[in-house]
């Protein structure tokens, strides 16, 4: 932009949004021209990242750079929030199967994790500051989801992160058409609608746990484009990690799974292993209506790969647990809301 002379407007958090539809076809942006569905967060921050990969030449007789030249576009991004209804996990994990649970709607993810569908699918996003006179938009298209993690702790509602790649962005200043600044009002899971089982036994004292999914995508990039053609996820992985109160039965018995199910007192065999163990985290709010809103990960096959037990003078003795999904036979998440429609839709 030329003549420039000073500041016209700034865009505050308060005025973004952020907005989803899903692609037909990858790298294709969505034909809607209504643009109401969000990620399924309440979303404080979206952060974009675009990168040239501009590469300098440099020649003899000279000690300056004689070319600049443009190669891979790439674009990346994180978004953070609290879970509402979790429109993102069709992403991050695969379509749901959807069917009826007390008068609601379950959505069983993990569908993707076996060929042929397991490319999973693409979004594109909308990322509006401002009105539409003077404010600005940016549509990305080509969007997957590479990783995103869970956090639940005692001071806050279930959190989630997503890391993006994108392949395109279309920029409109003015924006094109000015969509309402809004917000989803569908309700977020507070900790004390938070449950851990672990081996099929409740654990009242549990201080926080994370759960991390990583698709490890790898972008795919040909002659002829500086684009991505194709995003592919290699190794799908999905890490746990939990802190619990450390006298207590159920840290002894987490001991005992560390450690291959050795008798007292707990020692590690030879030719032993970790023994894997049941993990379930839930969380269950009930919604604005009478419908339940949850979210739940049971994972049947989890071992414990490091235990750390800390003791400071002036705190309580806590054991901090880390393992993984050994295997996959479960299908993974499973979320209900009212939504009819199976995601992504």
């Amino acid at each position: 932009m030329t003549g420039e002379t000073a500041i016209t407007e700034v865009y505050p958090g308060t005025t973004a949004s952020v907005w989803i539809q899903n692609e037909a076809a990858y790298g294709t942006l969505a034909t809607s021209t209504t643009w109401t569905k969000t990620l399924g967060l309440l979303t404080p921050e979206c952060s974009m990242s675009m990168k040239n990969n501009l590469v300098r030449s440099f020649g003899l007789g000279s000690r300056l750079a004689q070319q600049d030249v443009a190669t891979k576009f790439e674009v990346s991004g994180s978004i953070s929030g609290s879970f509402q209804i979790g429109r993102f996990l069709a992403y991050g994990i695969g379509t749901d199967v959807r069917t009826t649970v007390d008068s609601a709607q379950a959505h069983t993810f993990g569908t993707s994790l076996v060929p042929p569908n397991s490319l999973l699918g693409s979004f594109s996003m909308l990322v509006q500051h401002g009105g539409s006179s003077t404010g600005t938009q940016e549509m990305y298209t080509g969007c997957k989801i590479n990783s995103m993690t869970f956090k639940g702790t005692l001071d806050a509602p279930l959190e989630v992160s997503l890391d993006i790649i994108g392949q395109n962005v279309q920029v409109y200043t003015p924006a094109t058409t000015s969509y309402p600044i809004t917000y989803d009002t569908d309700t977020v899971q507070p900790p004390q609608y938070g449950t851990v089982t672990l081996g099929g036994s409740s654990v009242a004292d549990v201080q926080d746990v994370d759960i991390t999914i990583s698709n490890n995508l790898e972008s795919i990039y040909g002659l002829g484009s500086r684009l991505v053609q194709q995003v592919m996820p290699k190794t799908f992985v999905m890490d746990v990690r939990t802190t619990l109160i450390f006298n207590n039965i159920a840290a002894l018995n987490r001991f005992n799974k560390f450690l291959g199910d050795a008798a007292s007192p707990f020692t590690v065999a030879a030719q032993g292993d970790a023994t894997i163990e049941a993990f379930n985290l839930t969380y269950s709010n009930l919604g604005a209506t009478t419908y339940l809103r949850k979210i739940n990960f049971d994972l049947t096959n989890v071992k414990w790969d490091t235990v750390n037990i800390p003791s400071r003078v002036g705190d309580i003795t806590k054991m901090e647990l880390s393992g993984h999904l050994y295997g996959l036979t479960e299908t993974g998440i499973v979320t209900t809301d009212n939504n009819s429609v199976t995601y992504p839709a």
